[in-house]
């Protein structure tokens, strides 16, 4: 594991390759789930980097509230920001 920024671990496996990300100590199967399952999605008016437009999905995970913002573009997703609602 390695910590690149505060709160944003990165995990490697044995080879070296990127195995997974932990943002602000969210999971990258909870930011998936998140934006696969919300409990609440918008519609954000503007539009992505990649062509896409942007989404705001909320689901609450364990008893907190998570809130994912992601360019969606047909199958493809890119992260934005993942953070809890306090």
């Amino acid at each position: 594991m390695c910590e690149v920024s505060e709160g944003v671990v990165l995990d490697y496996d044995a080879e070296g390759n990127l195995v997974g990300i932990d943002m602000r100590n969210l999971s990258i199967e909870n930011v998936k789930n998140v934006v696969i399952y919300p409990d609440k999605e918008t519609k954000i008016n503007r539009p992505g980097r990649h062509g896409g437009k942007v989404h705001a999905f909320e689901k609450t995970v364990d008893g907190v509230t998570l809130k994912v913002v992601a360019e969606i573009k047909g199958s493809e997703c890119w992260l934005m920001t993942a953070y809890e609602l306090g």
